[in-house]
């Protein structure tokens, strides 16, 4: 009996779904036991909200989703989120019903990373120079180039006040970024900072916690100065979460279970005491290890 197309296409479909679920599910367990190995906080949603930044990159496309969030805990005074962002780029500009993304382009996957930092900056972009952008770079008015031809080959800066971008683009900041910044965009706006690259490797995400670190600390301080926060002249000033304002429920439950951890009882609900298993016993002392108590009673001679 041979099968209908419209069935054998339908199985393909659920075929493929299946396939990227797994592959998502086995990436979300890699990243969720490097975050575990290197003593970070992990959620395998979003208990934050990260997308609710300023910067134009979080909110772009539709149906924008965050998963397997990396932290320091909540005395992180930069408040750095690492995480994993998904969205899709609307190609339909005519109507459609309400609840649908219409005809969409294929969902795209970045790894973001964003912190906080008092200071008030003005927009800029800092990215990887691509290809079919000249003519698109060539009309805006907003492109700045610095004085190192070297970063103007490698990054594109875009901006809408120059003397920031220049502040902000010292030959130390500059250096950093020609070492650090390749593959990866930085953005910034208001109190906001973002890294993003495309998806990383699991292991390589904690990097991204040094990699802000090393941006923030690069700062000129020239640009505290002539941007400052809305919490003073001081840029180290920790800037309270946007997040959540205070901890959320999901957070709250992370952070509990990690403080609190199930603790093992009998069927009478007594503690079961953990003990180290050792089926080989403790096994004879080496001979530097021997004391006197050690010895032999009757050493040969």
């Amino acid at each position: 009996m041979q099968v209908p197309p419209i069935l054998v296409f339908e199985a393909a479909v659920v075929a493929v779904v299946l396939g990227l679920v797994t592959v998502r599910s086995r990436r979300q367990r890699s990243i969720e036991a490097v975050a575990t190995s290197c003593g970070l906080w992990y959620a395998a949603d979003d208990p934050f909200g990260c997308v609710r930044g300023p910067i134009g990159f979080l909110h772009q496309g539709s149906n924008q989703q965050v998963t397997s969030v990396l932290w320091r805990g909540e005395a992180d005074p930069r408040r750095v989120k690492v995480f994993e962002l998904r969205w899709y780029s609307d190609s339909w500009a005519g109507p459609r019903q309400p609840g649908t993304r219409g005809d969409a382009e294929p969902g795209h996957s970045a790894t973001c990373a964003t912190a906080l930092r008092n200071a008030a900056f003005p927009r800029l972009h800092v990215g990887p120079t691509g290809l079919g952008s000249s003519l698109r770079d060539a009309i805006r008015d907003d492109k700045i180039e610095v004085e190192s031809d070297e970063f103007n080959e490698a990054f594109d800066v875009t901006s809408g006040d120059r003397r920031f971008a220049v502040a902000f683009l010292d030959p130390t900041m500059q250096a950093l970024l020609l070492e650090s910044l390749q593959g990866f965009s930085l953005e910034v706006q208001g109190t906001w900072v973002l890294v993003h690259s495309k998806p990383l490797p699991p292991k390589a995400l904690p990097g991204l916690f040094v990699l802000v670190d090393r941006i923030l600390d690069a700062i000129p301080t020239t640009v505290a100065e002539l941007y400052p926060g809305p919490l003073g002249p001081d840029p180290a000033t920790p800037v309270p979460d946007p997040y959540v304002g205070a901890i959320s429920p999901a957070v709250a439950e992370v952070v509990d279970a990690a403080a609190h951890p199930v603790v093992e009882r009998d069927i009478d609900g007594n503690i079961v005491t953990p003990h180290r298993q050792d089926p080989w016993g403790p096994g004879r002392p080496l001979p530097h290890e021997r004391t006197d108590h050690d010895q032999p009673a009757n050493p040969p001679t």
